[in-house]
Formats: structure tokens, C-alpha cells, sequence
């Protein structure tokens, strides 16, 4: 999510954000499918819908607007939940349903948070190795290179 946000430390911020929004969106998702699942074959379907539709007016929020870190945030919860957690939300009741959820969330967040330090060290690193391998060239060559290859300078 760090490249998709921009290679920048505001759009690893922002997807962190996402992350945990797509968590509370998890939690809302089990919760109402909790509560329709007598709904039968549309307890999933409506479940997800009314949650979906707030989520997409996060986009008018500066720093809740990265849309895609918050679904994929959401998907990496179910994932932990379904695969991962010794216990399933919607198996148990009370403090431990929340607890399940809570666990799942720290996983989510720590492995995430992980990722997006090695987004930030992949770009940091390669300006650094392209800046000695590649020493900054005088304006009159990077002009002659663009001109060459036909795009313009200005």
C-alpha cells in the first residue's frame, strides 16, 4: 500500500488508516451477519452492502479517502479470522467474540505496519543506491537525454 499511496510517508499514514478502518469494517460485517443470519442466502450480501455504501463516502475525508487500503484492510481481517484466529467471532459470544476480534486486529496491524516500514526502507534504499550508482548529471545532459528520446524539458 505504501507504492500505491504515493511512495510518500503521508500515504503510509493514510494506509494505515485504511487498515484500521478496513478492520472496523470487518467487525461491522461479522457483527450484522451476526444478526441477519436468519436471512438465510441474503444475510451475506446485505451484510456487506450497508457498510460498503458508508465506507465509499470516506472519500470526501482527506485522511480516510484511500479507499483501496481500507477494502484491502477489510479482505486481510477476513483472511486472519477465517484462517488464522484459534477462535472464530461468530462461534463464541460476549468478551470472548471481542477478544477474538481484537486479537485479529493486533496480527493485522502489526504485520501491516511491518509492510509499510519496508515500503518506506525499498524507496529509501533505492534513492540511495540510484544516487551513487548514478551521479547527479549536469541540467545540459538531462536536457540532451530528453531531447533525444523526444520528450520535452519543460
Amino acid at each position: 500500500m505504501y507504492f500505491l499511496g504515493g511512495s510518500t510517508v503521508r500515504g503510509g499514514i493514510k494506509g494505515l488508516l485504511g487498515y484500521v478502518v478496513g478492520i472496523v469494517l470487518g467487525v461491522v460485517i461479522f457483527e450484522l451477519l451476526s444478526l441477519f443470519g436468519s436471512a438465510n442466502w441474503w444475510a451475506m450480501p446485505l451484510a456487506i452492502l450497508l457498510p460498503v455504501i458508508s465506507v465509499m463516502c470516506l472519500q470526501e475525508v482527506e485522511w480516510l479517502s484511500y479507499i483501496p487500503a481500507i477494502f484491502i484492510g477489510c479482505g486481510a481481517y477476513f483472511a486472519i479470522l477465517s484462517y488464522a484466529a484459534p477462535v472464530k467471532p461468530l462461534a463464541v459470544s460476549g468478551t470472548e467474540r471481542w477478544s477474538a476480534y481484537l486479537d485479529a486486529a493486533g496480527w493485522e496491524l502489526a504485520l501491516c505496519a511491518v509492510g509499510l516500514i519496508f515500503g518506506w526502507l525499498a524507496i529509501s534504499g533505492k534513492g540511495l543506491i540510484v544516487d551513487k550508482l548514478f551521479p547527479t548529471q549536469t541540467s545540459e545532459a538531462k536536457d540532451d537525454v530528453a531531447t533525444s528520446e523526444g520528450m520535452r524539458t519543460s
